[in-house]
């Protein structure tokens, strides 16, 4: 019974394929001729209509209605169809831009007298500690981070704890801070 209605099945999806194209061939076969079988008319053959049979706009025309005389108004007023490609809407033109800004005072340079102090370490905050052992990642300042990523300019990670929950972060230049969930002091 499934073999005969996978057939059955079978023969509508082929039959609802094909049925177009036997359409076309059998009303082909029906009504053969037309255009495309008609003979070519010798070269040295006269026109069948003359130029005086085929009528012209002038006071015998046909009557336009309003709306048609509105669109032939229409279209004898519109600008021509290359401007209206380039610019099919109506665009104002840019407001002039402001000048710009003069330019600040430069910052005055250390002496190499003075040591440089080193900057006090950015804000950052650890709201989660979580992962396996193997990839642990902590969210600082609402970002994920693992190992070795960079948390701020010339700070990275360096450790991640899952057992303490905590994070510390070093400085290029040698300097850690240690954060933990419940606060995040700065500087070690």
């Amino acid at each position: 019974m499934i073999d005969l209605l996978r057939n059955k099945s079978l023969a509508v999806l082929v039959g609802a394929f094909f049925a177009p194209s036997a359409a076309v061939a059998v009303a082909g076969f029906l009504f053969s001729g037309g255009p495309a079988e008609a003979p070519a008319a010798p070269a040295d053959a006269q026109p069948a209509a003359t130029p005086a049979s085929i009528p012209v706009a002038g006071p015998s025309a046909v009557k336009l209605t309003p709306e048609q005389n509105r669109l032939k108004d229409w279209l004898a007023h519109r600008p021509p169809m290359a401007e209206t490609l380039r610019a099919p809407v109506a665009v104002p033109p840019k407001p002039p831009e402001p000048p710009p800004p003069p330019p600040k005072p430069t910052p005055e340079v250390q002496s190499p007298s003075t040591p440089a102090q080193p900057d006090a370490p950015p804000r950052m905050e650890l709201t989660a500690v979580m992962g396996r052992t193997q990839a642990p990642v902590a969210t600082i300042n609402g970002r994920l981070h693992s190992v070795g990523q960079a948390v701020s300019k010339g700070w990275k990670v360096r450790s991640i704890d899952l057992n303490t929950r905590t994070v510390v972060v070093e400085h290029t230049d040698g300097r850690t801070v240690e954060l933990t969930i419940a606060a995040s002091p700065r500087g070690e």
